[in-house]
C-alpha cells in the first residue's frame, strides 16, 4: 500500500513540531507558554536568520521557527524557499506560508479576520510553480513596548539608530510600537489549489489590489498584495485548527476528543 501524503497530514507535522516547543498539554492545566522578544532576536541572530531588525520582528521568527523545530522532529522533511529578498517559505511534499497575527482578545472562538498576504505578482509565481500553497496561521495575544525599553535595547543591538530613523524623527515622525513578547494561541492550517485561490476575489474572501494607493516610507507606491478575509474562508479550504493555551476543559467542549480540531 502507497501511503500518500496529503496537506492536512504534513500541516499536522508543522503545527505538531510547533506545540512542543509553545503549546500546554491538554490532560492538565498549565501557565501560558510566552515567548520573550529579547530570547527571540538573540536566537534568529545567533541563526543567521534575517529581518530581526524588521519592526514585525514575529512573524520571521515564527517563520524560522517553524523551520526549525519541524526539521528536528522530522528531519529531512522540509526546506526554506526565498522568492523574494523578505519571503520565507517552507517546502516539504507541499509549500506552506507560515504567518503571525495577533487578535486583542482571549476568546478562544474569536477568528482572526484580515491576513495580508504577498505581493500579487509573487503570489502568483507561487501558484504557476507549486500549484497551491497552504496557510499556516498563528494566532497569538501580545504584549507592547509601551514603555520604549524593548525598542530602546534593540535600537543600540542594532548599532543605532538607522537612516529610517533618523529620517523619521527629523520628520517628526513617532516610531511605531513594537510587539516584545508573544503568547500562541491557536494555530491554523488551510490550504488553497491555485484555481480555488484565485476563484476567491469573485467570491469576496480574497482582494488582489491592497495597499494599492499607499506609499512606502520614501514615497514609491507600494506594490498590491493579496488581502485574505480569514473568517469567509470557504469550508473545503479549511484543515484543523489547533488550540494550544487555552483550558483544556474548553478544548475539549469545542474541538472535541480529538487533538486537532476540525473548523
Amino acid at each position: 500500500m502507497i501511503f500518500l501524503i496529503t496537506p492536512k497530514i504534513e500541516a499536522e507535522k508543522i503545527i505538531d513540531a510547533l506545540f512542543d516547543a509553545w503549546g500546554v498539554s491538554g490532560v492538565a492545566h498549565g501557565p501560558g507558554v510566552f515567548v520573550e522578544g529579547r530570547t527571540a532576536i538573540l536566537e534568529m541572530i545567533e541563526k543567521g536568520w534575517p529581518s530581526w531588525k524588521e519592526v514585525e520582528w514575529p512573524g520571521f521568527y515564527v517563520k524560522y521557527k517553524a523551520l526549525e523545530l519541524s526539521n528536528l522532529k522530522f528531519p529531512g522533511n522540509f526546506k526554506a524557499l526565498k522568492p523574494s529578498p523578505k519571503l520565507r517559505l517552507m517546502k516539504g511534499n507541499y509549500l506552506w506560508d507560515i504567518r503571525f497575527t495577533s487578535t486583542a482578545t482571549t476568546d478562544i472562538e474569536e477568528t482572526p479576520k484580515n491576513i495580508i498576504l504577498n505581493d500579487t505578482i509573487i503570489q502568483q509565481k507561487i501558484l504557476d510553480e507549486f500549484g497551491g500553497f497552504g496557510l499556516v496561521l498563528v494566532d497569538t495575544l501580545v504584549s507592547m513596548d509601551f514603555d520604549g525599553k524593548f525598542i530602546k535595547w534593540l535600537t543600540e543591538l542594532k548599532g543605532g539608530k538607522t537612516q529610517y530613523d533618523k529620517k523619521r524623527i527629523a520628520d517628526d515622525r513617532p516610531p511605531r510600537t513594537r510587539k516584545k513578547d508573544f503568547m500562541v494561541k491557536k494555530i491554523y492550517a488551510v490550504y488553497f489549489t491555485k484555481d480555488r485561490f484565485l476563484e476567491g476575489v469573485e467570491e469576496e474572501w480574497l482582494k488582489d489590489n491592497f495597499q494599492r494607493t499607499m506609499r512606502q516610507h520614501d514615497a514609491s507606491a507600494r506594490s498590491p498584495k493579496y488581502l485574505l478575509y480569514f473568517d469567509r474562508i470557504p469550508d473545503d479550504c479549511k484543515l484543523f485548527v489547533t488550540n494550544f493555551n487555552f483550558d483544556p476543559d474548553d478544548f475539549k467542549y469545542i474541538h472535541g476528543d480529538s487533538f486537532f480540531g476540525e473548523f
